[in-house]
């Protein structure tokens, strides 16, 4: 059986209005109005949920440049 939500716990997506902001999936979290919701972990200390339209999965092999960092990600 399938999985109603776009992502999983453990994907690594970014926002759709900022892609240079990236993070993984921690929690799969309640809808709300019939949405789906994903509890995102930026970074240690910054944590954030986030409408599954308002963000999109990062492909394995896909690089992303971020300031001076540049990012390659693997599975």
């Amino acid at each position: 059986m399938s999985s109603p939500h776009k992502f999983r716990i453990g994907d690594i997506v970014c926002l759709i209005a900022d892609s240079s902001r990236f993070g993984s999936v921690r929690k799969i979290l309640p809808e709300v109005g019939g949405k789906y919701r994903y509890e995102l972990s930026h970074s240690p200390q910054e944590i954030r949920h986030y409408f599954e339209d308002q963000i999109d999965l990062i492909q394995v092999g896909q690089i992303r440049k971020f300031g001076e960092a540049q990012y390659y990600f693997t599975e």
